[in-house]
């Protein structure tokens, strides 16, 4: 059993036209074994394929704003994709709830920081790498940070609808339980 959730997860960031909503690149990371995929123009169409290659063995699709933007600008595309059949992540959900005091939900994206490299662009394969990083430090927060009454009715609350697998199974690898019945939840 890895020690660390996102090491069963396949993190992905797109890049899309704000105009034309066309993806311009895709970025993928995965932790075992550590490698990255980047798609970008006329690749994104042709090597699509690649991705659910590159998937293999992944249990988990895992992103920041993974629910709203990047799974359905893909779905849109190539809907017969394996991996969208991978219960999601969304790190963006998670963040307010492992971090209340950080009002800032957005992904933090050093490498723009033009004191640092000067004027860079989005940069999915490294967003895809960030988003790893910051669900382990959701991870580490819950575990080390919260109130075990207070994980419990996160667990209950997020994985209670449907689409949540990806949150039920997280949790469960955090709390090292099963989903607690929301009615247990609200006693709490």
């Amino acid at each position: 059993m890895p020690e660390r959730f996102s090491e069963r997860c396949l993190s992905i960031d797109l890049e899309v036209h704000p105009k034309t909503r066309k993806i311009l690149s895709i970025g993928a990371y995965r932790q075992e074994p550590e490698s990255t995929l980047y798609l970008a123009d006329k690749q994104v169409r042709s090597g699509i394929g690649k991705l659910d290659l590159f998937a293999s063995g992944t249990e988990f699709l895992l992103g920041h704003n993974l629910l709203l933007f990047d799974r359905a600008h893909l779905q849109a595309i190539a809907p017969n994709l394996e991996l969208l059949q991978h219960p999601c992540i969304d790190t963006l959900w998670l963040n307010p709830l492992a971090f209340p005091k950080n009002p800032y939900h957005k992904l933090v994206k050093h490498y723009q920081d033009p004191s640092i490299l000067g004027d860079q662009r989005n940069n999915p394969e490294q967003d895809a790498q960030l988003t790893v990083q910051v669900l382990c430090d959701q991870q580490q927060a819950f575990q080390n940070d919260t109130e075990k009454d207070l994980l419990d009715i996160f667990h209950g609350l997020t994985a209670s609808g449907t689409g949540t697998t990806g949150f039920d199974a997280f949790f469960e690898f955090v709390r090292k339980d099963t989903r607690p019945s929301v009615e247990s939840t609200r006693r709490k």
